[in-house]
C-alpha cells in the first residue's frame, strides 16, 4: 500500500493520495481529502468514516417536448445545442381560476361557461372570468337553436341546475296552414296529460281568453304559412323555481305575431300554465302543431336568470 500526504496551506487539512484497493487511514479531522488515483473519486472524512464527495455534475444527451393539454413542440439540435419551439393549440387546462381577465380578438362570442356549480362565477361574453354584472337577477346566455332542414321541433337538454329561473325568448313562423300557428311546449319528455295552460289577449279586435290541457302547454303564437311574407311571432316565457321539487312548475310568459299588415291582422297574448310534476325541470321542447314544421331561420334562445 502507498499512502502520499500531500502538502497544503496551513489550516487546510491533509490531501491523501492512495489506490482504490489500499486500506484507506483513519483520521480525526473532518477536513481531510483523499483522492484514489486510480479512479479519480474523492473522498471526505465525515468525521467516522470516508464518503465519496459529490461532484454535481452530470450529462444531458438529449432534449424532446411531450404534447399535453394542447400544448405541443420541436426540438431542433435535442443533442447539441438544442432550440425549443412552442405551439399552442386547442388549450386543455385541468382547472381555471374564476378570477381575472381573458384578453385578445373574438371575444364577443364567448358563450357563458358556469365555472364554480352554482352560477356565481361564469365566463362572460366579454372574455372576463367573474360573478356575473349585476348579480341577483342578471341573465346569462345557456344556449340557442336556429332552425334548418324543416325541423319539426327545438330542444333544449342537460339544462344548467345553477340559476334561480329560466328564460326562452322565441322568434319565427311555423308551416301550419293559416295566418297564426301555436307554439307548444313540454318539459322532460313528458308526454302524458300533466299540463294546464291558460291565455288571455286580443286576436284583431276581438278579447280572446282560452284554457286549455293535455299533453303539452300553449305557450304561444307564431306567424303561420299564410302570414305575408317575411312575417314571424315572437315570444317570450319564464320559469321561476325550475329546479325545486316541492311545487309543481309553473311558468307565465307573453306572445305577438302579425299575420297580415294593418291593425287588424295580429295576435297578442298573456300566457301561463302548470306542469304537473315536482321533478326540476332539465329539459323543454318548443314544436309547432301536428306534423308541422319551423320555417328554417326560427330561433329559440335559452337564459339562466339568478
Amino acid at each position: 500500500m502507498t499512502v502520499t500526504y500531500l502538502p497544503t496551506k496551513a489550516g487546510a487539512g491533509a490531501i491523501i493520495l492512495c489506490l482504490s484497493g489500499d486500506t484507506k487511514p483513519v483520521v480525526g479531522q473532518t477536513y481531510e481529502t483523499l483522492v484514489e488515483t486510480d479512479t479519480g473519486l474523492d473522498f471526505h472524512w465525515n468525521g467516522a468514516a470516508w464518503v465519496v464527495t459529490p461532484t454535481g455534475g452530470g450529462t444531458v444527451t438529449t432534449v424532446s417536448v411531450t404534447t399535453a393539454n394542447g400544448v405541443s413542440g420541436s426540438v431542433a439540435n435535442p443533442t447539441t445545442t438544442p432550440a425549443i419551439t412552442l405551439t399552442l393549440g386547442a388549450i386543455t387546462p385541468s382547472s381555471v381560476a374564476a378570477s381575472g381577465n381573458v384578453t385578445g380578438a373574438n371575444l364577443g362570442n364567448i358563450t357563458p361557461v358556469n365555472l364554480d356549480g352554482n352560477g356565481t362565477h361564469v365566463l362572460l361574453g366579454n372574455g372576463t372570468f367573474g360573478t356575473v354584472p349585476g348579480g341577483s337577477g342578471a341573465w346569462a346566455a345557456l344556449g340557442n337553436t336556429t332552425t334548418s332542414g324543416n325541423a319539426t321541433s327545438v330542444t333544449f337538454s342537460s339544462i344548467s341546475s345553477s340559476y334561480n329561473t329560466l328564460a326562452i325568448i322565441g322568434m319565427g313562423r311555423s308551416s301550419t296552414s293559416a295566418g297564426t300557428a301555436t307554439v307548444f311546449m313540454q318539459f322532460n319528455g313528458d308526454t302524458g296529460s300533466n299540463y294546464n295552460s291558460q291565455l288571455a289577449g286580443g286576436s284583431n279586435a276581438s278579447a280572446v281568453i282560452a284554457a286549455t290541457g293535455g299533453t303539452s302547454f300553449r305557450a304561444g303564437d307564431f306567424a303561420g304559412a299564410s302570414a305575408t311574407a317575411n312575417y314571424a311571432g315572437n315570444l317570450e316565457l319564464k320559469i321561476p323555481g325550475y329546479t325545486l321539487t316541492t311545487f309543481f312548475k309553473n311558468w307565465s310568459g307573453v306572445s305577438y305575431v302579425a299575420a297580415t299588415n294593418g291593425a287588424g291582422g295580429s295576435v297578442m297574448e298573456s300566457n301561463g300554465g302548470q306542469w304537473g310534476n315536482t321533478t326540476a325541470v332539465n329539459a323543454i321542447k318548443l314544436f309547432p302543431p301536428g306534423a308541422d314544421h319551423f320555417v328554417d331561420g326560427t330561433t329559440f334562445w335559452l337564459y339562466g336568470i339568478l
